[in-house]
């Protein structure tokens, strides 16, 4: 098994085994038989979704022996898996499974970095942001410059690959945008080529030189170890700006001492979670906690195997109480979803950029005896007001996506309409003195 994506305290896993040397009818019998006792013995409360699950396996067993490819017997275990009423329960079929493995054995390995990242915008691939003293920025690149090619691969060609790949999935832009910017990754000291396009000028070829991100190398639980990197500074305007890249103790710790502080006298904050993909959940609350002041609040509630696990908010000053925006795109989920979720419906921050993930809970993905990929979820998570996150993620109080024409000032656009927001808050309370 390999691990491709951490989700709150579990993970998704990914698991291509070759398929078993058996007659194929007997191997979809098998996955139809196995996705139906996963469901029975691993939903956290089958009871609560209205659906007698013995029931369901009596429609459906006749449909399955009655399948006489593959393909039809896919769309009978979706239909059954559809009985659920829940997205993140999912059939990835042999072409996604192959297509994925293929990316798989193709990607980059290594954890430098081009010090910038892509995001997909009508189907091209555009830089989105830029570190100020990362390869990108020393090779001339800008934020708004479409990317042609990389290691002489087309980008036209990688984007067709990634999206079959993740078509069949219940979270294919959480997927999409995370493995597509892992091709500009690779190992520290490499040099890797590129193509670009600027508006009005030819195209350009340039080499990156990658390097270690800045950071903290770290392990957390079981999983593979990653860089942890945590930024605050005070941006133009007086508003403070903070920014990290996972959910771990550290950042508790770095918030604390490093950023309240410094971020005391300033107009607003704004905590960027975009491509986040979470962490420990409990650290949404230590955040919380120095954010709200108000007692009895909590940011929602996770369900699993019939026992609830709260997050309470518990006032803890000093802390920040000025106006508060938080960053998030398709690759924030999990624990930030929580967060910013939580934060959302209790009325103490404003959400801006693009829906999230709507990958709130823990996950697996793990293979059928007939080479298919299913997807199941381990718990339930109810926001404040009792909606249900996963599969729908957090939808922001204001949409800022990029666009062709953000880009092409070199604009950030939520963060542009965050800044904005906030001093229009500073305004009010001016007048209101």
């Amino acid at each position: 098994m390999r691990v491709i994506f951490t989700l709150w305290i579990a993970c998704i896993v990914l698991c291509t085994s070759p398929v078993w040397a058996k007659d194929a009818r007997q191997l979809d019998m098998a996955s139809f038989q196995t996705v139906w006792e996963t469901i029975r013995d691993k939903h956290w409360d089958l009871k609560s979704t209205g659906v007698d699950w013995d029931q369901i396996y009596t429609k459906y067993l006749p449909k399955a022996k009655m399948a006489t490819s593959r393909a039809e017997m896919r769309e009978v275990i979706q239909a059954m898996i559809q009985e659920l009423g829940q997205s993140h329960f999912n059939i990835l079929g042999e072409a996604s499974s192959a297509a994925l493995s293929e990316l798989e054995h193709s990607t980059p390995a290594g954890q430098a970095r081009p010090g910038f990242t892509v995001d997909l915008i009508e189907d091209k691939v555009y830089i989105s942001s830029l570190d100020g003293n990362g390869p990108g920025t020393k090779a001339g690149l800008r934020i708004g410059d479409e990317i042609l090619s990389v290691r002489q691969l087309a980008m036209q060609e990688l984007v067709e690959k990634i999206k079959a790949a993740y078509q069949e999935s219940a979270h294919a832009p959480l997927y999409i945008k995370r493995m597509l910017n892992q091709f500009f990754q690779g190992d520290s000291g490499e040099k890797v080529s590129l193509k670009i396009a600027r508006k009005g000028q030819e195209e350009e070829k340039v080499t990156l030189l990658l390097t270690k991100p800045s950071g903290q190398y770290i392990t957390l639980l079981n999983l593979p170890p990653t860089y942890y990197q945590y930024d605050s500074e005070i941006l133009q305007g007086n508003i403070g700006y903070v920014r990290f890249n996972i959910w771990v103790p550290q950042v508790k710790q770095a918030f604390e001492s490093k950023s309240l502080p410094a971020m005391s006298g300033t107009k607003g904050m704004i905590i960027d979670l975009r491509g986040n993909g979470g962490g420990l959940g409990v650290l949404a609350i230590s955040l919380a906690n120095k954010l709200v002041s108000e007692n009895g609040l909590k940011l929602g509630t996770m369900r699993n195997g019939g026992t609830e696990m709260n997050f309470p908010i518990f006032p803890q000053p000093p802390g920040y109480t000025g106006p508060l925006a938080i960053l998030i795109d398709e690759g924030s989920a999990s624990t930030s979803e929580i967060f910013a979720a939580g934060m959302q419906e209790i009325g103490r921050a404003r959400i801006f950029g693009v829906r999230s993930a709507g990958a709130t809970l823990p996950s697996l993905i793990e293979p059928l005896p007939n080479g298919d990929l299913f997807q199941y979820a381990m718990a339930d998570y109810i926001s404040t007001s009792g909606k249900k996150l996963e599969g729908a993620g957090v939808i922001p109080d204001e949409a800022t996506p990029h666009t062709l024409a953000s880009l092409a000032r070199g604009e950030d656009a939520a963060l542009h309409a965050a800044q904005n927001w906030i001093q229009q808050q500073t305004l009010k309370g001016d007048l209101n003195e």
